[in-house]
């Protein structure tokens, strides 16, 4: 059965893919600033955001390319009124988001919460954590927003956990309490095994080529420095705390980084190293494994044990990750060969066989539900931006039927003298009357009829 809550947590917080994420940082470190800036930009912004965007691109940028469009062949005044059309549009276009489209967004997504959409795009198994902020504030209004976000992400934790449960005793995982098909089944099992074996021959590679030296300078300064590691990784812990978000951490160790800029090479790399985790989840999960190493440094008084301690650690950890790689091996043949008729007998077995991963820092549970999470949260997504579409393409005709009531009344308003120049309508059948007909030579004049001159084609 699954472990307590805080034993679920200690497995969300697990180092995973720690080689290619810290590759990844120190490729984007080494970009142009502002291809970093660019990089950021879509942290910020979301759905609104990149409507204001646009619309600010629409109301404000595109008016002075009309207004002062040298290759225009039309006067100042034509290109001011033509101009001010993009503003107001842009004016449009956001009511008509706040007004319509967004709330729709807000809607569906109230509903994939409660489980009232299709049961692949419900997300009941785990919550969108925003939700959970939203029922929170509703039944406690005086509380601050600091202990509402701690108890949105104790509440999702209890989801993992009884998600994690479900599996283990049914081998259901679905919110609607219905067994998961065997196909739908061997795809997540699948993937979520394939990943999980990818990270742990990453890991072996990585452990077969590490060297003990590496190790040793750090674990000497841990023994020789008490005092002042005990210091750093006391700051650190305010950095790192449970309800610390992923932004506020990563900017507390760009402010440490700078203020340790001139500390001790130990001391820099000790920063560096917890600040290359991506999460705070993982932050910890690495602040508590150093913090372990320092507390046994300071019983190996001897360089010889510091060696010792290091190779022993490093071939402990290398054992385990060729037992864990063995183990999901198995799993994963056990799972191409499941159907029908062994489902319920091979899912026991997968299950019975994960319970030996739990301990090492790989729950296999974890990953299972995670992949289901993500897989049902990427559905809705893409059913959010399709009917969000949609929805926005109904609104047009509305918006351009105000458009065009609303921009010539606005004109005459506040721009009169731009307006009085401006052309007055034309008829397109104008083109076709007889007067224009003979101006283009068209038709000649000097036909007469019974009933006077009339134009007639040129002969």
């Amino acid at each position: 059965m699954v472990g307590s809550i805080t034993n679920i947590e200690r497995n969300i917080e697990r180092v995973r893919n720690a080689n290619n994420k810290l590759l990844g940082e120190a490729v984007m470190q080494a970009m142009p600033q502002y291809i970093r800036l660019l990089n950021e930009v879509p942290k910020y912004t979301g759905e609104i955001g990149s409507n204001l965007i646009n619309a600010a691109g629409t109301g404000i940028i595109a008016p002075l390319f009309i207004a002062y469009n040298p290759l225009a062949d039309t006067d100042k005044d034509t290109k001011i009124y033509s101009a001010w059309r993009q503003p107001i549009s842009a004016v449009l276009a956001i009511l008509m988001q706040f007004s319509i489209v967004y709330p729709f967004s807000q809607y569906v997504q109230k509903l994939s919460n409660e489980g009232l959409l299709a049961k692949h795009l419900n997300r009941t198994l785990i919550h969108e954590e925003k939700y959970l902020k939203q029922i929170l504030q509703r039944q406690y209004p005086n509380m601050s927003a600091k202990e509402i976000a701690e108890r949105a992400k104790n509440w999702q934790t209890q989801e993992y956990a009884e998600a994690m449960e479900l599996i283990q005793r049914k081998g259901i995982l679905s919110s609607t309490m219905n067994p998961m098909s065997v196909e739908n089944f061997k795809t997540l099992m699948s993937s979520t095994t394939s990943g999980m074996l990818e990270e742990i021959n990453n890991e072996i590679t990585y452990l077969e080529k590490e060297k003990p030296e590496k190790y040793f300078a750090r674990m000497k300064f841990y023994r020789d420095n008490p005092a002042e590691v005990r210091s750093l990784f006391n700051e650190i812990s305010d950095g790192v705390k449970l309800d610390s978000t992923n932004d506020a951490s990563k900017q507390f160790f760009k402010d440490l980084l700078r203020k340790h800029k001139d500390a001790k090479p130990e001391i820099i790399g000790i920063i560096k190293e917890l600040s290359s985790a991506s999460t705070t989840g993982l932050k910890r999960h690495y602040l508590s494994r150093l913090q372990e190493r320092f507390k046994d440094a300071a019983r190996l008084t001897d360089d010889a044990l510091i060696g010792e301690y290091i190779k022993e650690g490093i071939t402990k950890h290398l054992k385990h990750a060729k037992d864990d790689k063995t183990i999901l091996e198995a799993m994963t043949e056990m799972v191409s060969k499941t159907t029908n008729a062994n489902y319920n007998r091979n899912t026991a077995e997968i299950l019975e066989k994960s319970e030996k991963l739990l301990g090492r820092g790989r729950d296999f549970l974890f990953e299972l539900v995670q992949k289901e999470a993500k897989n049902i949260n990427n559905r809705f997504k893409s059913y959010k931006d399709v009917s969000g579409l949609m929805v926005g393409f109904l609104t047009l005709p509305v918006t351009c039927y105000i458009l065009n009531w609303i921009y010539p009344r606005f004109m005459e308003k506040f721009f009169p003298s731009i307006t009085a120049k401006k052309p007055p309508k034309t008829n397109v059948m104008d083109k076709f009357s007889p007067e224009n007909l003979v101006k283009n030579k068209l038709l000649t004049p000097n036909v007469t009829t019974k009933g006077g001159t009339a134009p007639c084609l040129p002969a």
